[in-house]
C-alpha cells in the first residue's frame, strides 16, 4: 500500500488534503487504468512494504498492515477493480461484504476487540478497499473515527506472521498459506486435496504424495488407524486406503510386513533432498 493510502482513511480531528488531484490522474484511477490496488491484487506476494497478505477470500484479499498502532488493521481489497460498491454485480457485492463481515468477525475474536470500524471511502484510490479497523475501549479515537496512520508501531517478522496465523485460522484456513501453484489447482481454502490426478497427470499425482507425506512427523510410529485418520483431515475424496497404498509405494512411508506400525522414510527424504 502506497503512502498516499494511508491518508484515505478518516482520521479523528478530520484533517484531509484541500484539493484533488489532476483531473486526468483522477479520471485514469477511477478507470482502473493507473491503478495500484490493481497491481496489489495481481501479485503473488505475500509480503510487501506496507502489509502481508493473510488470504484469497470469495472476492476479496485480505492484508494485515505493517503499520499496526492499531492493533489487528486491515485492509480488504475487492479482487476486480469497482470504483463504487454499488458498481458491482448483485451476487460479487453479497460476497464482498460477507467476506468484509468474516474478517472483522475474526479479527475481533483474535484481538479482543471492543468494537470494530469498516471504512468504505476510496477518495484517493476508487478501487473498493475496505479498513477494518479494530477498536479498544479507552483508545485515542474516542468517540470519532481512529486514524490507524497516526503513530507507526512495528512489529518483528515473526510477530506478523504469528498474527496472520492466527487470523486465517480464525477465518477457519490452514495456518500457512499454499503457495505452490500446482497444488492451488488440487486443494481447497483449507489445504485439502479435492481429486486424486488421473493416471495421465503423473507430476500432479506426485505433488499430492509429497503433499500428503509431509503431514506426517518424522521419528513418529502411527498405527494403520492413525493414518487414516491423518489422511482424512488432509483430503475431500475419501479414498484414504488409495492415499496410504500410494505413499507406501513410492517409498513416502515405511510400514512392518503385517502393517501394524507405520513410519515416515526418513532415507527417502534425504535423498529426495
Amino acid at each position: 500500500m502506497s503512502d498516499q493510502q494511508k491518508s484515505d482513511t478518516l482520521s479523528s480531528d478530520h484533517t484531509a488534503p484541500l484539493e484533488w488531484m489532476p483531473r486526468d490522474v483522477w479520471d485514469k484511477r477511477v478507470s482502473g487504468e493507473d491503478c495500484s490496488m490493481c497491481t496489489n491484487i495481481r501479485s503473488d506476494a505475500w509480503e510487501d512494504e506496507f502489509s502481508y497478505k493473510v488470504a484469497d477470500m470469495q472476492r476479496g484479499k485480505l492484508y494485515l498492515q505493517r503499520n499496526q498502532y492499531v492493533q489487528g488493521y486491515c485492509l480488504l481489497i475487492a479482487n476486480r477493480h469497482y470504483a463504487e460498491l454499488h458498481q458491482m454485480r448483485s451476487q460479487e457485492q453479497s460476497r464482498y461484504l460477507d467476506d468484509m463481515a468474516q474478517a472483522g468477525a475474526a479479527l475481533m475474536s483474535v484481538f479482543n476487540a471492543d468494537k470494530m470500524n469498516y471504512q468504505i471511502l476510496g477518495n484517493i484510490h476508487p478501487h473498493v478497499h475496505a479498513h477494518i479497523i479494530p477498536r479498544y475501549y479507552g483508545d485515542e479515537g474516542g468517540n470519532l473515527p481512529i486514524n490507524p496512520y497516526a503513530k507507526e508501531v512495528l512489529l518483528s517478522e515473526d510477530e506478523y506472521k504469528q498474527r496472520v496465523i492466527d487470523i486465517r485460522q480464525a477465518l477457519g484456513l490452514i495456518s500457512e498459506p499454499i503457495t505452490d501453484p500446482d497444488l492451488l489447482r488440487l486443494t481447497d481454502d483449507q489445504g485439502r486435496v479435492t481429486r486424486w490426478p488421473g493416471s495421465k497427470d503423473t507430476d500432479d499425482q506426485m505433488v499430492v504424495r509429497e503433499y500428503m507425506a509431509s503431514k506426517f512427523e518424522a521419528g513418529r510410529t502411527y498405527t494403520e488407524r492413525e493414518v487414516n485418520e491423518v489422511l482424512k483431515q488432509w483430503h475431500t475424496f475419501e479414498d484414504w486406503a488409495l492415499l496410504r497404498r500410494e505413499l507406501f509405494m513410492y517409498k513416502f512411508l515405511k510400514r512392518y510386513k503385517d502393517g501394524t506400525q507405520y513410519w515416515v522414510n526418513e532415507l527417502e527424504e534425504e535423498t529426495s533432498e
